[in-house]
């Protein structure tokens, strides 16, 4: 809770065959996302759920 939508496309990508940049962008985007994804999640539940 709360659930995570949109994410279908990167975890579709085959990270085994990403060289260089695009293994780069893949692994920054899969970072900020996660990033995000736990700041709200500790802003949504406050320190009850932390």
């Amino acid at each position: 809770d709360p659930p995570l939508a949109g994410q279908k496309a990167l975890v579709a990508v085959d990270a085994g065959a990403l060289r260089g940049r695009a293994l780069q962008e893949l692994e920054e985007t899969l970072d900020a996302v996660t990033c995000a994804y736990v700041a709200w999640y500790a802003w949504h539940h406050g320190p009850a759920r932390q």
